[in-house]
């Protein structure tokens, strides 16, 4: 598994567009064994997560929970692929929507959530580096691509930034930005 970067649904699954709920009946699954489907898997921690929360309020499952050490096993890995760049967008989308913090408390990580919401406005990560609304993360970005394209950008990092759709050699976010219609434009 390691190194391998995952796409689009895999097994045949399709997730929604913003606003869908994840609906996988593993329960009632076609495929040949549901205990060995690595989507029902998911499909059934998810929702073994949404009950969690539904439960307790938040979704920070404790390392070493009793209750559940499955679900506490399976949340770190969850977390462990997005640091690592290989958890799947949908899947990252859907824990997302359920407020699962996929990242370290630390500032570069703090880029990534800024980053990520960059993305999930304007569809790309091509951040301005004096971007109007948040000039730091123009210009940490550009900061992260001259550590990539240098080879001193720890590998993790560099996995992390290419998932998400950065391009290691990108003039375009150097350029002028014209904002999508209905956002101010850049000052």
């Amino acid at each position: 598994r390691k190194g391998k970067r995952a796409g689009a649904g895999k097994d045949g699954e399709e997730v929604g567009g913003e606003g869908e709920d994840y609906k996988h009946d593993w329960q009632a699954c076609q495929c040949a064994n549901a205990k060995t489907c690595k989507t029902c898997r998911w499909a059934r921690q998810y929702g073994g997560l949404m009950l969690f929360r539904q439960q307790h309020g938040h979704c920070d499952v404790p390392w070493e929970w009793k209750q559940d050490a499955a679900l506490a096993r399976w949340v770190n890995e969850q977390q462990r692929h997005f640091r690592r760049g290989c958890l799947q967008g949908w899947r990252a989308c859907l824990l997302r929507r359920l407020e699962l913090r996929l990242w370290r408390c630390s500032d570069w990580w703090q880029r990534v959530e800024e980053l990520v919401a960059f993305k999930e406005r304007f569809g790309h990560c091509d951040v301005p580096i004096r971007w109007h609304h948040n000039k730091s993360l123009g210009a940490w970005l550009a900061r992260q691509r001259l550590l990539w394209r240098s080879a001193r950008l720890q590998g993790d990092r560099e996995r992390m930034l290419h998932g998400l759709g950065v391009e290691r050699h990108n003039v375009r976010a150097n350029l002028r930005w014209v904002p999508p219609p209905g956002d101010p434009p850049p000052r």
